[in-house]
């Protein structure tokens, strides 16, 4: 995940050059267009590996698709304005604290791992690291 995460921070810049040139909705569309031919081609050599069986995926699941064009668009946008630290620590913030209260509870098909003192402090400083990182000069 610290590779993938190391990616990630490459990601953003490069997604933020291409919306700005074409702009916000065309550089999503193209990001998710070129991810989608990227993994089109091992399922093709796959012979189409486990995609026989979407239709038993619930209907909620699809969602996340719709997730994943605004997040590359939220980021595409913030990123030029308000600087690619303080909409990646927004964003992780913002992510972990949802994360938090979905393994809490267990929806989502997730394992229930309860909030307990030491969790609700690691987020109190998550917290305020993130303020230190956002907050103006």
């Amino acid at each position: 995940m610290l590779g993938v995460g190391a990616l990630g921070g490459i990601q953003g810049p490069l997604n933020a050059i291409l919306s700005n040139r074409v702009g916000i909705l065309e550089g999503s569309f193209l990001v998710h267009l070129v991810g989608a031919i990227a993994g089109g081609i091992p399922l093709l050599l796959m012979m189409g590996g486990g995609l026989s069986r979407w239709q038993s995926v619930p209907w909620y699941s699809w969602i996340g698709g719709t997730f994943g064009i605004l997040v590359i668009m939220a980021f595409n946008y913030s990123i030029p304005r308000i600087g690619i630290a303080q909409a990646s620590v927004l964003f992780i913030v913002a992510q972990l604290a949802v994360n938090t209260i979905i393994g809490h509870f267990g929806w989502l098909e997730i394992p229930v791992r309860p909030i307990d003192l030491g969790r609700i402090v690691g987020m109190i400083l998550l917290f305020i690291g993130a303020w230190l990182v956002v907050k103006p000069g």
